[in-house]
């Protein structure tokens, strides 16, 4: 299930990176990726899950791994053919509260905030794979986008997968199951996404006007 629709704030830090109509054509792609991927995770864990889009934003490298939350659970990931490593970010008590629901339990939201053990590392990688899936299935009509898993990290400061000024998309997803609430993060390299954005541009060209005929 997904959430109730409503109007939702977007923060761009360097908005000069886009175009208007490509904001809001990227708004609404993240709002049917958020809608596709609520109704997945829905199945998964065989319970409502409520998802929102809270914001669009466009920091640096530095400045989104700079903001995660210690101890973090992250996953990278590679989206091929497209080029650079994504990372996806799970919220520290909702990675919990997901991980004990996988393994049969309640999904308490009280347990205290500690790093995910590799069993439970391994049971969120179904919903990283899940996410990353769909944001992939959404481009489809653009360009066919294999995802794969690389790795975890648990601290942001360790983070190495782009210069420390490269620009992000960072798109964050406000999360409740049950009782547990927390946000997930889905960061891209500006360069991976530019084959996607080049497309988009195309398709949100204005068509050329016909040529007037000149009399002889």
């Amino acid at each position: 299930a997904v959430a109730a629709a409503g109007p939702q704030p977007y923060a761009f830090s360097q908005a000069s990176l886009f175009s208007g109509p490509e904001l809001r054509r990227l708004q609404a792609d993240y709002q049917e990726i958020r809608r596709s991927c609520a109704t997945r995770l829905a199945v998964l864990f065989r319970t409502e899950f409520e998802l929102s889009l809270a914001s669009l934003q466009t920091p640096s490298f530095r400045q989104f791994a700079g903001a995660v939350a210690q101890p973090a659970h992250l996953t990278m990931f590679k989206a091929e053919p497209l080029r650079g490593i994504g990372v996806l970010e799970i919220s520290p008590a909702l990675a919990l509260a997901l991980s004990d629901r996988l393994m049969g339990g309640p999904g308490d939201a009280n347990l205290p905030v500690r790093e995910l053990t590799e069993i439970e590392m391994a049971l969120l990688d179904q919903v990283a794979h899940l996410s990353i899936e769909t944001w992939c299935a959404h481009w489809t009509s653009l360009r066919e986008l294999k995802p794969s898993l690389l790795g975890h990290e648990s601290d942001g400061r360790y983070l190495q997968t782009s210069p420390a000024d490269s620009s992000m998309l960072l798109a964050r997803f406000e999360a409740k199951v049950g009782e547990a609430t927390g946000h997930v993060a889905l960061a891209l390299p500006f360069n991976t996404i530019e084959p996607i954005l080049q497309k988009l541009r195309a398709e949100l060209q204005p068509p050329a006007e016909a040529t007037a005929s000149t009399p002889a």
